[in-house]
């Protein structure tokens, strides 16, 4: 009777292709910003999948992205999930309600007042304290999204979104795809968009971060987001994996 071994891909490495772009860290473990950066630009340079694929090892803010519409936004999701990685013919999730909704499949659309409308405002009132939301997006699926981006076009002037957590500052083992135990990603916009900014753009991946949208905003000005998520593989446990801490120690010797 012969075994067969399994393998796993190996983590993904920087290749150093972003250091050109200027950029800082939002918080020392989870999250950068690229202030002067034109995602439009990037997705259409001849260097294209190079930049991307160091993108989606390091998840991102980008603030003013105008030139970015919804369909770069979807070719954007796609192919940092392409260049991660994640099987061919996986393209983009579909929200399950978007028949009731009649939006776009691959675009979900984050409108307040239509929350309101579905929900009931006794379910949607601002509170302080939202500990029990705090979730990853479609992570019910066989394969579940990657590569989530959001995209705001309307910002109240508290300009908050959501809080987020990496779960590779936690978990050991588990890993997904070619997630390296390294890689964090948020949707925090509670540092970076203390100052308003239009079409401000988070990217993060739902394999290892979880979010918490602030709901604390009614009554204080508009706010409209448009989503897009990737599909990733079906998820796996690498029972060799290191976590986080380890992966950085090791790195850094």
């Amino acid at each position: 009777m012969h075994s067969t071994k399994v393998t796993y891909p190996e983590p993904m490495q920087l290749s150093g292709i972003l250091d050109q772009y200027e950029s800082f860290q939002v918080t020392p473990c989870i999250g950068t910003e690229f202030p002067k950066a034109n995602l439009a630009e990037w997705l259409h340079s001849p260097n294209a999948d190079a930049l991307l694929r160091d993108l989606a090892i390091t998840i991102v803010f980008f603030r003013a992205q105008t030139d970015l519409d919804g369909e770069l936004q979807k070719e954007l999701t796609h192919r940092l999930g392409v260049q991660s990685g994640k099987p061919a013919g996986h393209r983009l999730s579909k929200h399950p309600l978007h028949l009731i909704r009649k939006d776009d499949p691959e675009m979900g659309v984050l409108d307040p007042g239509r929350q309101q409308k579905l929900h009931g405002v006794e379910n949607t009132q601002k509170r302080q304290r939202a500990v029990l939301e705090y979730h990853s997006d479609g992570s019910y699926e066989v394969c579940p999204p990657d590569f989530t981006m959001l995209r705001m076009t309307e910002i109240p002037p508290t300009a908050r979104s959501s809080l987020s957590s990496a779960t590779t500052t936690t978990s050991k083992s588990a890993s997904a795809g070619t997630t390296p135990a390294m890689l964090v990603s948020t949707t925090s916009k509670s540092k970076p968009c203390l100052t308003p900014c239009l079409t401000s753009i988070a990217i993060w991946d739902n394999r290892c971060v979880l979010h918490c949208p602030t709901q604390d905003h009614y009554g204080l000005g508009g706010r409209m987001g448009y989503r897009t998520m990737g599909i990733a593989e079906k998820p796996y446990l690498d029972p060799n994996s290191p976590s986080r801490q380890e992966a950085l120690a090791a790195a850094a010797k």
